[in-house]
């Protein structure tokens, strides 16, 4: 296989996978994507009800809290040290004045590091991907949006 052809093999599976929209809620509009989810964040109309959906990356996090002053963090309830300054945490926090009452997040990866384990567990195929940075062991939970014999990224995120 030529090189070049690999590449925008590759290019093409991973816009595919994070960038194709679809409704996250069943009748809803296509406006979803699994980058949207994990790399921003969502609100989501769930039984008449208006939720915060998503955002596990903390550079966007800080965004929306120092600089935006939109997420009020509320409370830390896990945390897994890893080296070279990262962890991963499990938080309660509001934005918008909506609450999420639990989330994880990486805090002081690079987002292509991030992109790069959620894209291995989905192509994988695995719900739960057992991953080890530094020589610590967690897992990544995955969820996939089935579209016939493709799969596209609904979610993924660390677990403490």
């Amino acid at each position: 296989m030529e090189p070049r052809y690999a590449i925008y093999e590759h290019k093409r599976l991973l816009k595919f996978l994070w960038f194709t929209k679809y409704a996250r809620v069943r009748g809803g509009p296509r406006s979803s994507s699994g980058f949207k989810h994990v790399f921003c964040q969502e609100h989501v109309n769930r039984n008449g009800y208006k939720e915060i959906s998503g955002l596990h990356n903390w550079i966007y996090f800080r965004d929306q809290e120092d600089v935006r002053g939109r997420i009020s963090f509320q409370r830390l309830t896990a945390k897994l040290s890893l080296p070279k300054s990262v962890d991963v945490i499990k938080y309660q926090f509001s934005f918008d004045n909506m609450t999420k009452p639990t989330t994880s997040m990486f805090i002081g990866t690079p987002p292509e590091l991030e992109m790069a384990l959620y894209t291995l567990c989905v192509v994988m195929d695995r719900d739960n991907c057992t991953v080890s940075l530094g020589g610590k062991q967690f897992l990544i939970r995955t969820y996939a949006f089935d579209r016939g014999e493709d799969k596209l990224v609904a979610s993924s995120f660390p677990v403490v």
